[in-house]
């Protein structure tokens, strides 16, 4: 059964709720389907002209304090909702949307979880950081009435490679230098996506596959630490490069000492190595034929162009 979209919700306009408005927008021309942005805030003038230019409507929500009832309330008028409210939300958050879309009866249902294969590191990981995302898998696998669709994309691809991702792969080091560091082993492998690629992905499953459901991977590619720092190399030279191994005991000492932050969090889980990486070939971008930007690609953008 497919389901064509008559009015979406989409919550966010950040790092990635902003590439996918700008991509469901492109559909809007070929589709019959309003689009609803919601935000914490006013948008800011430029966003404001786009959504003009384009009819899409805006809507003021802070998901955060925001009753069950009128997140139930403001679900119920949408067909689909897609959630790019993510890592800043406090603990409960995903459920509380989760919920929200359930008894909203949202007919289909894009949950923040665009990153790794929770399901595997079930049990895996030492982090509870995942742990909520766990459970709102269960809630949505619980229940029949909503199609759900979660897009694991692996890392984004500017946490990996962008030197200003704080996540430690890539940093700047001096005037012209980087050092790339391997988290848990230079062998250990990662999926990675760009954030324009994932919002090429949403708007073909929300527009095009409309019958999926279920989990759905994505990848521009999977790769080793090592060919991270091969690289950075090439596109640099080798004399403005160091490289550096995080092992596994070191982040977790890290992040031993500093319990509540969020990217140590993440740091230790990646260098644990599971669920963090999949294999090309059951992505659903390859079996649709979806061509998606790859390392070399990611590096010149983020190295040599400095966005």
């Amino acid at each position: 059964m497919s389901f064509h979209p008559t009015s979406i919700l989409l919550l966010g306009a950040g790092t990635l709720g902003l590439p996918i408005l700008h991509h469901l927008a492109l559909s809007l021309n070929r589709h019959s389907t309003s689009i609803t942005l919601a935000t914490r805030s006013s948008p800011r003038s430029s966003l404001s002209h786009f959504l003009h230019v384009n009819s899409i409507s805006h809507l003021r929500l802070d998901v955060t304090t925001a009753s069950p009832a009128h997140l139930v309330s403001i679900f119920s008028e949408f067909h689909t909702v897609i959630s790019c409210n993510g890592m800043s939300l406090p603990s409960g958050s995903q459920m509380k949307l989760a919920r929200a879309a359930i008894d909203g009866k949202v007919k289909r249902y894009f949950p923040w979880q665009f990153g790794v294969d929770y399901d595997a590191m079930k049990g895996a990981s030492k982090q509870d950081l995942f742990t909520e995302q766990l459970r709102a898998r269960e809630l949505l696998r619980a229940q029949e009435e909503m199609k759900w669709v979660v897009v694991s994309t692996g890392i984004f691809a500017d946490f990996l490679v962008g030197p200003e991702g704080g996540f430690g792969v890539l940093e700047r080091e001096g005037q012209e230098g980087f050092v790339v560091r391997g988290l848990g082993g230079w062998k250990n492998r990662v999926s990675a996506t760009d954030v324009e690629d994932i919002a090429r992905c949403v708007e073909g499953l929300v527009f095009e596959d409309t019958g999926a459901e279920g989990v759905k991977f994505v990848a521009g590619q999977t790769v080793s630490y090592e060919e991270v720092a091969e690289a950075v190399v090439k596109a640099i030279g080798k004399e403005k490069v160091r490289i550096e191994e995080w092992t596994v005991e070191f982040l977790e000492s890290e992040l031993g000492k500093d319990p509540e932050n969020e990217m140590k969090k993440y740091r230790a889980a990646f260098a644990e190595g599971t669920g963090v990486a999949w294999g090309e070939e059951k992505t659903w971008n390859k079996q649709k034929g979806i061509e998606l930007t790859r390392l070399d690609d990611w590096v010149r953008k983020y190295l040599l162009t400095g966005k």
